[in-house]
């Protein structure tokens, strides 16, 4: 059995790499929040309200996500 190296257990390699995905988890509940709040104004004919609630709400819980992730990364 070959020993394990430390960038295939994740914690090796480049520090980048480790922030990596955060982009994408901000933008997937940015526009998840978005959506949903399309889909709110779509079923009860709200002008544009659900819309902007869902980008502020998303862009609050992309804000506090961001921050908690980066507290956990920076503790590796």
């Amino acid at each position: 059995m070959r020993p394990e190296r430390d960038d295939e257990r994740g914690q090796g390699g480049a520090p980048w790499t480790r922030y990596a995905s955060l982009g994408y988890e901000i933008a997937g509940g940015l526009v998840g929040f978005i959506l949903l709040g399309y889909g709110v104004d779509y079923l009860f004919g709200t002008a544009k309200v659900g819309l902007i609630t869902g980008a502020i709400i998303g862009a609050i819980a992309a804000m506090v996500h961001i921050i908690r992730r980066a507290i956990e990364l920076s503790r590796l």
